[in-house]
């Protein structure tokens, strides 16, 4: 399967439903944090009862776009033209890119998508000159925190209380992993 990564000013036109972004939350990366998560293998807890879950569609605003000088939107199509997944990033205040989305379609998951969607992220971000790039991602996606490790980022923090005002993901913890185009130290 070949992997075409296109840049797009827009995620208008297309069709954001066809996509199956759900996940399944069986486990979840066991506190504390530091020390799970720089383990060979990321050291987890099992989660009862086992979900699986969706996050909700973006609003109309978000999928638009903006100016291409402090945003990207990055997609992969196939050889008929159907989007198997996207990214979304943008600058932030403090000189680095923040990771606002990536979705990849669920079956076309594990063929290198997400890999090379962030390889380009990464060549974005030192092309424009920005230190970083942060992601969010949560405890129960213990795939999300293996891969972004994978591709090394530093793990910077976590949230505890960020998804309280949201009752489905309440007990969910933000992770917060870094991606450096300098070493930091």
């Amino acid at each position: 399967m070949e992997v075409h990564i296109e840049r797009v000013s827009s995620l208008v036109g297309f069709d954001l439903d066809l996509i199956d972004h759900t996940f399944d939350i069986s486990a979840r990366v066991a506190e504390p944090y530091d020390e799970s998560l720089s383990c060979t293998l990321i050291r987890t807890e099992p989660v009862s009862p086992q979900r699986i879950k969706t996050y909700p569609r973006e609003d109309e605003d978000s999928i638009k776009g903006s100016d291409l000088a402090s945003s990207l939107i990055l997609v992969d199509l196939d050889t008929d033209g159907h989007l198997r997944g996207y990214l979304r990033a943008s600058k932030a205040w403090n000189n680095m890119v923040f990771l606002d989305e990536i979705i990849i379609d669920r079956p076309c998951r594990q063929l290198g998508i997400a890999r090379l969607l962030m390889a380009s992220l990464q060549a974005w971000t030192i092309q424009v000159g920005l230190s970083a790039i942060k992601v969010e991602t949560q405890d129960t996606n213990v795939g999300a925190n293996s891969f972004y490790r994978s591709l090394a980022f530093s793990f910077g923090g976590y949230d505890k209380f960020m998804y309280y005002g949201i009752e489905a993901c309440r007990d969910e913890t933000a992770l917060y992993w870094y991606w450096f185009s300098q070493s930091p130290g």
